[in-house]
C-alpha cells in the first residue's frame, strides 16, 4: 500500500489519464488483503504476479 500511495501521489500531478498495473512480488495474507483494498477502494483492476520456479 505504501508503494501504491507513493506512485498515486506522483501520478496526481500529471494532466494525463493513467491507470495502475500492480506487481505482486511476494505473497502472504497482507498482500491478499491489500489487493482487495486496491480493487474496492482505489479501482485497480490489473495485477501481475511474479514467482520463482
Amino acid at each position: 500500500m505504501a508503494a501504491f500511495n507513493e506512485w498515486r501521489d506522483w501520478a496526481e500531478k500529471t494532466s494525463a489519464d493513467y491507470g495502475f498495473h500492480v506487481a505482486v512480488t511476494w505473497w502472504d495474507e497482507s498482500v491478499h488483503r491489500d489487493m482487495g483494498t486496491l480493487v474496492h477502494d482505489h479501482g485497480v483492476s490489473s495485477f501481475k504476479h511474479f514467482h520463482g520456479v
